[in-house]
């Protein structure tokens, strides 16, 4: 089997990946640092065992052990890459030990980057592989398959597999997991020795033994599991013969050959043709009404217009857009021209508001109910006051007289003319109509009463008279 240190394994496969690009290791490990992306254990002191025996130098070792939360302790796939850093690089007899232990309450599986060792109450198992320079990036890959019942263990290209030991799976309860480097008592002479861990994986090794065994005489590849995962194969795992299904939406169908998986089909074709439209579909509900529009800017001032003719008794009214401050809008009420005595109050329409008048010489303010309406001002003062803030507008709906001393109504007497007075009408909304008045329209909408005649008084009032037929 071949373990390439590049590129990095695919998270989705792992139950647990780990780059280590962060500044600390955080809950997840005891012991070591992080740096580039590293685990980093050491720097220590090296003494290579060739001469020169120390009484007092003793083993070292440094460990850096994973949360049990992070893995299971049966059947378990591990993989890191490993560099031992020798500072300056030189030629040692005894390599520096630096693998794993797994720990458990019965049992124990290590490997010190030569050796591998299974052993428990009374049973122990070894395996070994060549020693490997320091300095050197090493993928080393532990499978533990109680499916397959195999134990095995590869470092780049090369591989260890044994049966798994019978009394392996109830040792390792409560097992814990230590990555480690150690040295051994040497010469005095002494370099810096570091363990440098990269791209930890773990997942659970049920069925991931690497079980190849060649190829039969009539070519046919032995094996056959199918593997479904997102992403590229992973080569580590499965056997020469293996089917791995792409399932990210790729359609690509891998077959190990040879150590490597090799796309053997596309289960895609080709994109078909443009379909045809689909019927328009159902008018969606009315959505929600917007919010309110900014006001626009005021409008240019129009031009004056002509000057008009009062006729009879004019509807006019005060407006209230919004509520008043606590005293309400005052306004002095005389009888001066162009005052606003002798003008009827006619009734609200609208948003609800308060009428008050305050006539020269009483002593407080009268509030008019529904029933006071129709009321002629006397000087004094009026009061609007509204405390409704709802943007709604309130009418006090009024009428200004035509005659300077009755009450609004129809024109005078006759004058001398020797016409009858005009006949005055009122609606229920207060307007008034001049009955027997001839009356023009200009351009501008003004109207004028032909056959009267208009006379104003010391206030400004104008009171208009028939003059001809």
């Amino acid at each position: 089997m071949t373990l390439p240190t590049d590129p990095p394994p695919i998270a989705a496969q792992w139950t647990f990946y780990d780059t280590f690009e962060r500044p600390v290791p955080g809950p997840d490990y005891t012991g070591g640092y992080f740096d580039g992306g590293e685990l980093v254990l050491g720097p220590m002191l090296f003494h290579n065992g060739q001469t020169g025996i120390n009484a007092d130098q003793a083993n070292s070792i440094l460990t850096s052990e994973l949360a049990q939360s992070r893995w299971d302790g049966g059947g378990i796939q591990l993989q890191y890459d490993l560099t031992v850093v020798l500072t300056p690089v030189i030629d040692v007899v005894n390599a520096p030990a630096c693998g794993f232990i797994l720990q458990g309450d019965g049992a124990m599986l290590s490997w010190d980057g030569r050796r591998l060792r299974c052993s428990g109450d009374g049973w122990e198992a070894t395996a070994s592989l060549p020693p490997i320079a320091d300095n050197i990036v090493q993928r080393v890959r532990l499978t533990v398959d109680p499916v397959a019942n195999q134990l095995q263990l590869t470092r780049n290209q090369m591989g260890l597999s044994r049966p798994l030991p019978a009394q392996y799976l109830a040792g390792m309860t409560n097992a814990t997991l230590v990555l480690f480097i150690s040295n051994q008592p040497g010469n005095i002479d002494t370099q810096q020795i570091s363990a440098r861990f990269k791209y930890l994986a773990l997942r659970n090794g049920d069925g991931t033994a690497d079980l190849s065994s060649g190829i039969s005489g009539g070519g046919l590849w032995l094996g056959g599991k199918s593997w479904m995962a997102p992403g590229t194969p992973d080569n580590g795992v499965g056997s020469d013969g293996d089917l791995w299904f792409d399932t990210s939406g790729t359609g690509d169908i891998y077959q190990k050959e040879a150590g490597t998986y090799v796309v053997r089909t596309q289960l895609l074709g080709a994109p078909g043709a443009q379909g045809v439209a689909g019927a328009t579909g159902a008018t969606g509900p009315a959505g929600p009404t917007g919010p309110a529009g900014a006001d626009g800017q005021d409008g240019a001032d129009g031009v004056d217009g002509q000057d008009g003719v009062l006729v009879g008794t004019l509807p006019t009214s005060f407006l209230l857009g919004d509520a008043t401050a606590e005293e309400g809008e005052i306004y002095t009420v005389t009888d001066l021209p162009g005052g606003l005595a002798g003008i009827q109050l006619r009734g609200l329409d609208g948003v609800e508001a308060e009428v008050a008048v305050f006539p020269t010489g009483d002593e407080d303010w009268r509030v008019l109910t529904p029933t006071d309406y129709p009321h002629e001002l006397k000087p004094g003062y009026l009061r609007l006051k509204r405390t409704d803030d709802s943007g709604g507008v309130t009418i006090l709906r009024a009428l200004v007289g035509a005659g300077s001393d009755g009450p609004v109504g129809g024109g005078g007497g006759n004058p001398g003319g020797g016409f009858s007075p005009f006949t005055i009408t009122t609606d229920a909304r207060g307007f008034q109509t001049i009955v027997e008045g001839t009356v023009t329209t200009d351009a501008r909408g003004f109207q004028t009463v032909t056959n009267g005649t208009a006379t104003t008084d010391s206030r400004g009032f104008q009171t208009v008279t028939r003059s001809s037929p």
